[in-house]
């Protein structure tokens, strides 16, 4: 999911292609959230609510004809990043990433 919000972030200035990785992202959300570990997982839940908050501000980003700064993108994303290892270690999964 950070992979691909990394490139969707990479791709900020090309709107359509954007929007893609942002929506191959939530569809791993969606499966991580099928998965037995989120309903158990405070950890996982939280991630998970950090990563929306994050793509919902990018989306507004990436529809805005003139995004005003994707700083605050950025900064949600190394946010998610920062707390993957403690997800993964807590959850003994892999399907954040």
């Amino acid at each position: 999911m950070i992979e691909r919000l990394e490139t969707a972030y990479e791709a900020r200035f090309d709107r359509q292609a954007c929007l893609v990785f942002l929506n191959d992202a939530y569809q791993e959300l969606l499966a991580l959230k099928s998965s037995p570990h989120y309903a158990t997982s405070p950890d996982l839940q939280t991630f998970a609510e950090q990563f929306l908050r994050a793509r919902d501000l990018f989306i507004l980003q990436a529809v805005d004809r003139y995004p005003s700064n994707f700083a605050e993108v950025a900064s949600k994303i190394q946010v998610l990043k920062d707390a993957i290892p403690i997800t993964v270690e807590k959850s003994n999964t892999n399907q954040v990433s």
